[in-house]
């Protein structure tokens, strides 16, 4: 089934709901899950979405915008919009070819419908939504991210990140994850670090 490059979405409902209340940081970052979570046909995991927004992760578990279920979270709303697609595109499959031109056609629409947004930067569709950090020529997805965090803290990630970023030469360098990964021996892993944990050193 084709990706759908948008969700309904009713302004009133939002100006006259709890989220209007919240700070504008929290709104925008409810927005930018909901745009993330449509993306990816309402199939998100708990980790991704709290690389996504970590500042305001726990200001939206908080107020229940969305549910948590194990390791995946929910959000009501856009799930009945993508169960209701569902259901359409099973309907127009089953009524064979008549079904299938109108089909084509919508997704025709659909096509011209996204390539208009193209050049909008407020609507353009982004197809680096997977990426945790880019600059330059370089860039680093949120798998490899997750790679590294599973030795390293964020603070330590994202501190050899910007250093590469400073370095003059960092042109020389085609992987911003193997080179963060090299950098990042230097540093104490998180085992090092949880094992030093209450270590007095005999000086102090």
């Amino acid at each position: 089934m084709k990706e759908l490059p948008y969700f309904k979405f009713y302004p009133n409902q939002w100006i006259t709901g709890s989220i209007s209340f919240m700070q504008l940081d929290v709104q925008g970052a409810f927005i930018k899950v909901c745009c993330y979570y449509w993306s990816k046909e309402c199939k998100v995991s708990r980790n991704q979405i709290k690389t996504l927004i970590p500042k305001q992760w726990s200001a939206l578990v908080d107020a229940e915008l969305f549910k948590i279920e194990e390791e995946t979270i929910s959000i009501k709303w856009l799930d009945e919009q993508h169960q209701q697609r569902l259901v359409e595109h099973k309907r127009n499959v089953s009524n064979g070819k008549k079904g299938g031109l109108s089909r084509a056609k919508a997704l025709r629409k659909d096509k011209i419908r996204k390539d208009n947004y193209a050049n909008d930067n407020l609507l353009k569709v982004n197809k680096d939504i997977n990426t945790y950090k880019r600059f330059a020529h370089l860039s680093m997805s949120l798998d490899e991210f997750k790679k590294l965090e599973e030795n390293y803290t964020k603070e330590q990630i994202d501190s050899v990140c910007d250093a590469i970023q400073n370095f003059k030469k960092n042109t020389n360098y085609k992987s911003l994850y193997l080179t963060a990964k090299n950098w990042l021996k230097k540093e104490q892993t998180k085992q090092e670090l949880e094992t030093s944990k209450g270590f007095k050193a005999p000086w102090d």
